[in-house]
Formats: structure tokens, C-alpha cells, sequence
């Protein structure tokens, strides 16, 4: 993939959609462009799993030709718009906005580089999630449209995930001509980079001010390993909903904040909304919980005004039905599939032997997967003042997380909860580093009212200073965050992509492979080395489907594949492995150069029912003899 083309395609996907629909809606073109753009990054996001679910239903499958049309028509939209602008942009460009802007920038800049430099050279994404989203980009890659099902990888006959991130991918794949896993692993460090613009946006609207937001751009993307370290994790749709959602509060804020009930801007939040959807569905559930919030602050202030409190209750009406209906094709498929399974499971209640310790809270959860102590002490000395002072972003920031940590935690009382605290966690940066921003706000403008603060010449060394200190607290979390990655994370090894290359040319097509795998509750289980990728890689069969067949799965296919897993992991001989597999029609063993609870002394000391058939570079692949 040349730099270039990459650079070229990113713009596209991350820039063109999103600014071409802001551009159609007149509030939108008086806006500050800076604005705009950080708007826009994150509404692309909702825009581009829009346009695929559009194709698909048309029946119009979606070709390279075909996505590079389609950007260079929104392109030429938001080239347009801009060059429109830039005849205002010199008034526009003041003493008192230009400094922001160009600390975003900078800011920007340096998390894109950094994000992009961390994943040099690795070509296939970290961990376990990361299989079934290249698996289902390079379904919508290869079909041009929504997948109905997993297979060939898998024999799961539906389709109902979130599929926007791979909808990226898939469109990353098309315009730049990188493998559809390297798509995956750019496209995922591309949205982590946009956790600047879009915090930005939000902590600008939330908290009235410019340095607060720009404080908290430069924590979320420089100076906490949060949102970095998911390349580790490969939880992508997850960040790219946590990435959408501060934009869409942005729009929702807008909508409410009409003295009328406005189609068009209900309709915008509508729309980047029902994309949410089809980003993460648990977002989902955190924005509704904030909109909630912004409904009864509003309904507050306005309480004495019963026209304005219907106003209010009509434009949230009217967004929820838009909302529903543009996502009504697809609604239809997920209540049908996942949607139905996890309203079974909410009426049947809280069941300890499913969920196992998936819902258990931890302190770790705060402290590796969330934020560090030193930001949540400084996020909570921000919040207690801000609460104190009665500022109303931080009264929402502040009931937003109790909500969410309150709906996590409802298992106690038999009701299972729709996310885990550990999926709160992993979104703490952003009510975080807000909270922050909002401190160091208020201390700076503290002193800077400060009568002892000298004038003139002093004033304006101190402000070079500070900005001095804030090129070298990014250069400085450049380096921090790159070393954030966890190389051992990753599953595909170029000693395995040789043994993939063996398989394919060495066994039979129906060959099926037993391959490492744990179960991360007691229902759903997901594989530990590239053995999980011989069906993507190989083209051969494995008994560990993706993660997600726990969501489309059948119960009987959800049950059987559950019981072969443990049959296999109970057998304490190579005798009983031997007898399940044969049972199973299992016929090969692969084990990976990453190292798992597979060792190669265990076949090798049983030469009757188990012959290497493979050795190389830490990779063993053994037969079942008949």
C-alpha cells in the first residue's frame, strides 16, 4: 500500500461522508470549519455502514469502482463547501480561536503518527476479536454488501453484528488496495487517531470553553493509554462507537437547544444515530442514557414554559421515530437474530452459570482497562469543584457515569445487564479527560485574573512557555503510547503463515483442525493462536468457530460446539483427544508459534494415534492416524 494512496483513501472514508451530510443541512454551513471537520470525522462513521445497508437493500453490490465513485462524488461536495468557506476564512481566523485550533491540529497530528508508527509492520490485527472482523470485512469486501451469513469461514447461517467498522475496513480495503486485514489494523488506529477532534467537539460544547476541550484532546490522545492500548484488544466497533457518540451528543445538544421543533436538525441526529446503531449496539445504550440526561436538564431550565418543555418532548419523539425507521431493514434481521436472544435472556433474568464472571467488577478495570489513578483523582478533585459550582456539563458528565455504572451493576438484584462495568471502563477516558480539562481550565484562568500575575512582556513569555510545555508533553506522549502495544497479543505469525501455505497445498478440503481455545464465559469461548485463522488463511475447516458465534449461532449449534470444546479440554490423554476428534470428524491438530496449552511433547509421545506431519519454526501440525 503506498503512503499516499493510504493517505488519499483514509481522507476519504473519514472526512468525505460525514462533511458532505453536514454540508447538505443549512445550520450546519455557518459553522465554524474547524467545528465542521471534527463533526464530520465522526459522522462518517455512521455514514458509511448507512450508504453499504443502502446499496444492499437496492441490490447494487458495491465494486472498487463503485466506492471510488462514491467518495469522489462526496469529495467533490466537501471541496466544494470548503473552497465556499475559505472566502470568509481570514476574518474568521482570530487572535482569540487560532491558537486552538492550531494546538488541535498539533495535537492531532502528533496521535496520528505516533498511532500509525505503533503498527508498523504488523499486517494482521492483535488478539481474539480481531479474527471475526476481518473475517466479516472481508465478507463485505468480497460481496459488496451486508453479509447474511458467516459463511464459508463458518457454517452460521445469520448475520445480525454491528457491522460499520468492517464497513470502513472493507471501504479502506476498495480505495487504497491493502489486504482486508491491514485495512483492518489502519482503520482501527485511523478511529483511535479521531478520538482527538471528536473529544474536542465535545468537550468544547459541554464545557463552553476551548482550552478545556483542548486539554482534554491532548490526555485522550497523548497522555492516557486510553483509548490507545485497544490495538491490543481488537475491540475496533467498540472504539469507533465511543468515537461517534461525543459527536452525535454534539448534534443532540443542537436539536434541543431550538426554540422550535427543527426537522432538519432532529433529522440529522436521527440519521447519525440509527448509524450508531449499526456502529455498536451497546453504544447505543450510552447515548440514550446521556440524551436522557440532556432531555431533563433541559426540561429543567425550561420547567416554567410548558411550550417549550413540549417542544422539547416533540424533537426527542420525532428523533427516536426517524431514528427507527431509517434503521427499520435492519432492525427487523437483529431482532430477529441477536436482538431475540438477548430479550430471551433479559426476561428469563440473571443466570450465574452463563454469565460466570463477566459482570463481576474489579479494580483493574479502573486502573489497566480504564484510567489511570492519577487522572481519576484529577478527574474527581475537577468533578467535586464543578458539582460544587453547579456547572452543568459536569453535572452531566458526573450523572452520565453513575448511570452507566448503575445499569452495569444490576445483576445483584437478578436483572442481567445489557453491558459489564468493564465495557463503562474502557470508556472512562472521555467523561475523564473532560473533567480535567475543565480543571485545568479553571486553574488557568484562575491565575490568569490573578492580580499578582505580572502584565505585558511577562504575560506573553508565559504563554510561549506554556505553549513550549504543550509541544513537549505531545512529543512526550508520542513516545508514550507507541510503546503502548503488545506484540505478544498478536495470533498471526510469519512462521504460521507458512504452515497456512503447507495446509493448503498438503491436506484434503474437508480437513478439519482441533486448535487452542479458552472460554471467556461459560458460554462463549474464542481461540489463543492462528490456528483460529486456518478457515480465513487456509481455507480449511476448524472446531472453534469466530467469537460471535454465540450471537448468530443456533442454540443447538451454540451447545454442540460449547460440548466439543470441553470434551476436548477434559481429555486428559492423547488416546481421549484422539477418541473425541475421531467422533467428531476432526482429523489434524495445529499448534501455533504463539504459545498456548498445546505442546507438541504431548502428541509426540503417542506415535499410534497422532503422527507430526509438520515442523517448523515453532509451528506443529499433526495427524490423526485412522
Amino acid at each position: 500500500m503506498e503512503l499516499a494512496q493510504g493517505a488519499l483513501s483514509a481522507l476519504a472514508v473519514f472526512l468525505f461522508p460525514g462533511y458532505a451530510l453536514l454540508a447538505a443541512f443549512r445550520h450546519f454551513r455557518q459553522r465554524d470549519l474547524v467545528e465542521v471537520l471534527c463533526a464530520a470525522a465522526g459522522v462518517s462513521i455512521a455514514v458509511v455502514p448507512l450508504l453499504l445497508g443502502a446499496f444492499t437493500i437496492l441490490g447494487w453490490p458495491v465494486t472498487p469502482a463503485v466506492a471510488a465513485a462514491v467518495m469522489a462524488l462526496l469529495g467533490i461536495v466537501t471541496v466544494a463547501d470548503i473552497l465556499r468557506r475559505s472566502k470568509g476564512w481570514r476574518p474568521r481566523w482570530s487572535a482569540e480561536t487560532s491558537p486552538y485550533h492550531i494546538g488541535l491540529a498539533l495535537v492531532f497530528a502528533m496521535t496520528l503518527i505516533a498511532r500509525i508508527w505503533m503498527v508498523r509492520g504488523i499486517e494482521f490485527p492483535l488478539w481474539t476479536d480481531s479474527y471475526h472482523h476481518t473475517l466479516i470485512a472481508d465478507l463485505i469486501a468480497s460481496q459488496g454488501a451486508v453479509p447474511a451469513s458467516y459463511e464459508p469461514y463458518a457454517p452460521v447461517t445469520e448475520f445480525t453484528y454491528h457491522f460499520s467498522f468492517h464497513a470502513l475496513a472493507a471501504w479502506f480495503h476498495w480505495l487504497s488496495g491493502a489486504s482486508v486485514p491491514r485495512a483492518v489494523v489502519v482503520v482501527g488506529q485511523v478511529i483511535n487517531a479521531l478520538v482527538v477532534p471528536t473529544t474536542y467537539l465535545f468537550g468544547w460544547r459541554l464545557m463552553k470553553s476551548r482550552r478545556a476541550a483542548l486539554v482534554a484532546a491532548l490526555i485522550v490522545g497523548l497522555l492516557s493509554t486510553m483509548p490507545t492500548r485497544f490495538v491490543n484488544w481488537g475491540r475496533y466497533p467498540q472504539l469507533a462507537g465511543q468515537v461517534l457518540l461525543p459527536v452525535l451528543v454534539v448534534l443532540t445538544i443542537d436539536a434541543f437547544e431550538s426554540r422550535k421543533v427543527s426537522l432538519s436538525k432532529s433529522f440529522l441526529v436521527a440519521a447519525v444515530a440509527a448509524g450508531l446503531f449499526l456502529v455498536h449496539n451497546r453504544m447505543t445504550l450510552f447515548y440514550m442514557a446521556f440524551a436522557g440526561l440532556l432531555f431533563v436538564l433541559y426540561a429543567v431550565r425550561e420547567r416554567r414554559r410548558r411550550d417549550q418543555v413540549g417542544r422539547l418532548f416533540l424533537s426527542g419523539v420525532l428523533m427516536l421515530v426517524l431514528a427507527l425507521l431509517i434503521d427499520a431493514p435492519w432492525l427487523m434481521r437483529f431482532f430477529s437474530g441477536f436482538g431475540a436472544s438477548v430479550a430471551q435472556q433479559t426476561v428469563a433474568g440473571y443466570r450465574p452459570e452463563t454469565a460466570g464472571t463477566y459482570f463481576t467488577f474489579t479494580t483493574d478495570q479502573l486502573f489497566h482497562a480504564g484510567m489511570h489513578p492519577v487522572w481519576l483523582v484529577l478527574g474527581g478533585l475537577s468533578a467535586a469543584w464543578g458539582l460544587f459550582r453547579r456547572k452543568a456539563g459536569v453535572w452531566l458528565l458526573v450523572g452520565w457515569v453513575l448511570i452507566l455504572l448503575a445499569a452495569a451493576y444490576l445483576h445483584p438484584v437478578g436483572v442481567p445487564p445489557f453491558f459489564s462495568t468493564l465495557i463503562v471502563a474502557i470508556y472512562l477516558y472521555l467523561p475523564v479527560a473532560v473533567l480535567v480539562g475543565h480543571g485545568a481550565d479553571q486553574l488557568a484562568g484562575a491565575i490568569m485574573r490573578s492580580e499578582s500575575l505580572p502584565a505585558g512582556r511577562a504575560r506573553k513569555v508565559a504563554a510561549a512557555g506554556l505553549a513550549v510545555l504543550f509541544v513537549a508533553a505531545g512529543l512526550y506522549g508520542m513516545v508514550y503510547t507507541a510503546r503502548v502495544i503488545e506484540p505478544d497479543n498478536g495470533f498471526v505469525r510469519p512462521a504460521d503463515l507458512k504452515a497456512m501455505a503447507w495446509i493448503r497445498g498438503n491436506t484434503a478440503e474437508d480437513a478439519r483442525f482441533y486448535v487452542a481455545n479458552q472460554f471467556w464465559t461459560p458460554m462463549v469461548a474464542h481461540g489463543l493462536d492462528a490456528g483460529y485463522w486456518i478457515p480465513y488463511l487456509a481455507g480449511r475447516q476448524t472446531m472453534m468457530p469466530p467469537e460471535v458465534y454465540s450471537n448468530d449461532g443456533s442454540a443447538a449449534y451454540i451447545a454442540s460446539t460449547n460440548k466439543l470444546l470441553r470434551d476436548l479440554a477434559g481429555a486428559s490423554t492423547t488416546q481421549q483427544v484422539w477418541q473425541t476428534m475421531r467422533e467428531n470428524q476432526l482429523t489434524h491438530v495445529y499448534i501455533g508459534n504463539r504459545p498456548t496449552y498445546l505442546k507438541s511433547d504431548f502428541f509426540d509421545a503417542d506415535g499410534t494415534h497422532f503422527r507430526p506431519v509438520y515442523t517448523a519454526d515453532g509451528v506443529w501440525i499433526y495427524e490423526a492416524t485412522r
